[in-house]
């Protein structure tokens, strides 16, 4: 399953500046005790 859990979205150096805190975000929820699930980062807009 598939689900939508924050979007990175700031004009300012978006490529660099969105991609490493989406990565910084996805790593904090990852390292939660009692986690078993993958958070990932995806390039562009949030589609469903």
């Amino acid at each position: 399953m598939r689900i939508h859990m924050a979007t990175f979205d700031a004009a300012e150096n978006s490529a660099t500046y969105n991609q490493e805190n989406c990565q910084i975000a996805a790593d904090l929820f990852s390292q939660q005790d009692g986690v078993t699930v993958r958070y990932w980062c995806e390039k562009g807009e949030y589609q469903k």
